[in-house]
């Protein structure tokens, strides 16, 4: 969810600093390269990146190398360069013969994920899974490897089993430290609020539980720009509305048990958009209804919802393209 610098812009010269100086943090040790220190005093991430380049050929020692070599990935994957990222990643785990670096392993990952090449992604992340299966690592590395198959579907029927794995590990103790992303890449791909509520309850002060909610945008990035998905008729502006109100988030959870009579497809202040639902569901088949509530606030909105049967209507709905949820008797 982090912001990726611009390759194309260069950052005010604090906000540039800032970067360079936390990922100098990360990388430094006790005799901190000086290719770094003077990276850092260039002030920009595209000058600081131009800097090291020019400097590499004058590191004799393997520790610096790894050190200089790190900064630059790092720098290079803040910068969304992906591709050059994973390859001075690489150089790292080949100079890290005795002692594997996982993290730098699945930062590679990442990286080359992003660029689009599942099948190298799937071979680094199978080194990592050799060396770590059962910690964060492991979990990072279980979850990254789904989203490679995430990102080789063509179509919304082939993600029927990458979703099949993210619903088991919403069960697996292993991957409890990833349980925000993997219920937001549920979310994401099948459209289900139950996913959303279940980040809002469980997991209010995570970005996945604000974009998933609507308090926040999901950045245009290849992993979220590129894959299909199952429903793609989020409006994050009825989902602010429908979550503005806490209450009715603690309602639905305590009414988890309870038979939905409707699925609520929207929420609406606008009477005019209220109509414009109406007009759409009722051409896609469906016999929409009108609920009128009053927020606490002592705003006034219009739920469009359509009546539950026989427990189908909420995947109907889904399967035209509508995003619903359920709305229990009260």
């Amino acid at each position: 969810m982090k912001r990726l610098l611009s390759a194309k812009k260069r950052l005010p010269k604090l906000a540039a600093c800032m970067v360079l100086f936390m990922l100098a943090l990360q990388v430094a040790s006790a005799d901190t390269s000086q290719i770094i220190t003077n990276a850092v005093k260039t002030g920009t991430v595209e000058s600081a990146i131009s800097y090291i380049k020019s400097s590499l050929p004058g590191v004799q020692s393997v520790d610096e190398q790894k050190a200089v070599m790190l900064f630059l990935g790092k720098l290079q994957q803040q910068a969304a360069l992906y591709k050059e990222a994973y390859e001075s990643y690489s150089v790292v785990i080949a100079l890290d013969k005795t002692v594997p670096n996982v993290g730098v392993r699945l930062d590679a990952a990442v990286c080359i994920l992003a660029a689009g090449e599942t099948a190298t992604a799937e071979s680094v992340l199978d080194s990592v899974l050799a060396i770590e299966s059962d910690d964060a690592s492991g979990a990072r590395a279980r979850l990254l490897a789904v989203w490679c198959g995430i990102l080789k579907a063509s179509s919304a029927e082939e993600l029927e089993t990458p979703i099949g794995h993210l619903e088991k590990f919403l069960d697996d103790p292993v991957m409890a430290c990833e349980k925000p992303a993997v219920l937001f890449s549920l979310w994401w791909l099948t459209g289900d609020a139950a996913y959303a509520q279940k980040l809002e309850t469980d997991f209010a002060a995570t970005p996945e539980a604000a974009c998933a909610n609507g308090r926040a945008e999901v950045l245009p990035l290849p992993y979220f720009y590129f894959i299909p998905r199952m429903n793609s008729g989020f409006d994050a502006k009825t989902a602010a509305e429908r979550y503005a109100n806490k209450n009715a988030v603690a309602a639905a959870k305590k009414a988890e048990n309870q038979r939905a009579m409707w699925q609520q497809v929207g929420l609406f202040r606008d009477e005019n958009n209220a109509e414009n639902c109406i007009k759409k569901l009722i051409a896609a088949g469906f016999k929409p209804e009108v609920l009128k509530q009053t927020k606490p606030s002592g705003n006034n909105y219009t739920a469009v919802v359509v009546k539950e049967t026989d427990g189908s209507v909420a995947q109907a709905l889904r399967n035209a393209g509508f995003e619903c949820y359920p709305v229990f008797e009260d």
